[in-house]
């Protein structure tokens, strides 16, 4: 009994100081911001993104599809408070200023090409509107996002893995001051049930994502699995990218939805500033289809999302390859890099199947909780080094009664690249040719581990701690296990 007495007492004890380290730690990230974000608007003019890879998401805080509006979300946090009374009249009105800072610092231990760190950050602003409030059009919202990023990626320049980044921002801002991310708008229709949007949107802020896995910070699913949105895929946009396109979400019954769409296939995608709005380099339309089953609405229920979706793109592309080798059972390739040798075909597609399922409800809110979650993805292989990634993990909230604002999570990525890439690497590699993509062996499978503790510092200001363990960094056996250590940093003014 007195054991019990002394560990209870211990634990408060702990926490009572923790507590107060980081308050002490958010007064003086506060005064540090402040001064910050003034330099910030001086220099972000020259920041250079060293990465031409494609981030997934600007920022969680930002670009996160919502949750379903029942059980309810927690309450928006903001570092500086309602900005000295400013904030309740402008959302009283309709207008919903959201500013974001999120930075990812990542080294490389042990393992790949070699040891290093790298620094990679986005900066954002979103402006949504209610019209409802502002001019009484009922059902319409807009939203606009710009963005900047800096930085560099710790995968392609340290450890020789342009596939699976550890940090899911680096790269895709443009090298610009200013890049438009998305601008449109939507229209609520039928008591809510139909949702419309149109302009300039990214496909994966809508199909194929969850909010859960920007939990994590690696590239390889954090804002839309990897494969189905990288590699020779302009249609599917994600992080910083969009293109021209409507959606279309309806609800037979509360617990079940269909959506679709129709997305420009444009390999600019807004150009370097976002705003290359020319439909001269568009090369056709992609159609995304998803359904979706959410059981376990209820404000004390343990909810779930099963989705499972496929998407067509009509585009003409080259393969990476003329034809798959004879092992494969198929003719023996030509050099890749020879575009005579490659063929132009029109049309690919994609494959996602994922779920989610809270064990455990801790909470009110929506995700305060032990989920757990899975998924599988499939893409066109003869087009990009991507076939497939599965993955499996789980994220716990509010488990620690004295800092329920916490969370953990694991994560476990099985990746598989294309097969007709491995069989030409294979044969590159036989006729002593460089290998595709300069990797020093053929590219086959990638396992990553990955786990993170997300601090709730303070209001507005969370700070995450990863590691990730990353087998056959890309792709391929001559690079060892590679051992990542980092943190995240996401502020929301």
């Amino acid at each position: 009994m007195l054991n019990a007495v002394s560990k209870y007492f211990c634990m408060r004890f702990l926490a009572f100081r923790f507590a107060m380290f980081l308050s002490h730690l958010c007064l003086t990230v506060r005064i540090l911001v402040g001064a910050a974000m003034g330099l910030s608007l001086i220099t972000q003019a020259h920041a250079q993104s060293e990465t031409p890879g494609l981030g997934s998401m600007p920022s969680r805080s930002l670009t996160q599809p919502p949750d379903p509006t029942i059980p309810p979300m927690a309450p928006r946090e903001h570092f500086f408070g309602d900005w000295g009374g400013l904030r309740p009249p402008l959302e009283h009105h309709g207008i919903d200023l959201i500013a974001g800072y999120l930075s990812e610092t990542m080294g490389n231990v042990t393992g790949g090409r070699g040891r290093g760190i790298a620094y990679a950050d986005n900066r954002g602003i979103e402006l949504k509107i209610d019209w409802n409030k502002l001019a009484g059009w009922n059902g319409l919202t807009t939203r606009a996002i710009v963005i900047n990023r800096a930085g560099r990626s710790l995968s392609s320049t340290v450890m020789g893995d342009s596939l699976y980044p550890v940090q899911e921002i680096a790269g895709g801002g443009g090298n610009v001051a200013a890049h438009l991310s998305m601008v449109y708008a939507e229209q609520l229709l039928l008591k809510k049930r139909v949702s419309i949007a149109v302009g300039r949107l990214q496909v994966a802020t809508d199909f194929a994502s969850s909010p859960l896995y920007c939990e994590f910070v690696s590239n390889a699913f954090c804002g839309v699995p990897t494969p189905l949105s990288a590699g020779d895929r302009p249609a599917f946009t994600n992080g910083a990218a969009a293109n021209w396109g409507g959606r279309i979400r309806g609800r037979p019954t509360p617990e079940i939805y269909v959506e679709s769409g129709v997305f420009e296939s444009n390999s600019a995608r807004g150009g370097r500033t976002g705003l290359q709005f020319s439909p001269a380099t568009a090369n056709g339309m992609m159609i995304p289809v998803e359904i979706g089953w959410e059981p376990g609405g209820g404000n004390n229920e343990r909810s779930g999302h099963y989705k499972i979706g496929a998407y067509y793109d009509s585009a003409r592309t080259n393969t990476l390859y003329r034809d798959l080798p004879s092992d494969e059972g198929y003719d023996l390739p030509a050099p890749s890099n020879n575009p005579a040798t490659q063929k132009t075909i029109r049309g690919r597609s994609g494959f996602w199947i994922m779920a989610d399922q809270m064990l455990l409800r801790r909470g009110p809110y929506t995700r305060e909780g032990l989920i757990v979650f899975a998924g599988f993805t499939l893409s066109d292989d003869r087009f990009s080094p991507y076939r497939s990634l599965g993955f499996v993990g789980m994220v716990d909230r509010a488990f620690w009664p004295a800092r329920r604002r916490d969370s953990y999570g694991f994560a476990v990525y099985y990746a598989q690249q294309s097969r007709g890439l491995k069989a030409l690497q294979k044969a590159e590699q036989a006729a002593g040719q460089p290998l595709t993509g300069g990797v020093p062996g053929p590219q086959g499978d990638e396992v990553i581990m990955e786990a993170e503790y997300t601090i709730h510092a303070c209001e507005g200001l969370t700070i995450e701690p990863d590691l990730q363990v990353v087998v056959h960094p890309g792709g391929v056996r001559q690079y060892g296990t590679a051992l990542v250590l980092g943190f995240r940093t996401n502020v929301s003014f």
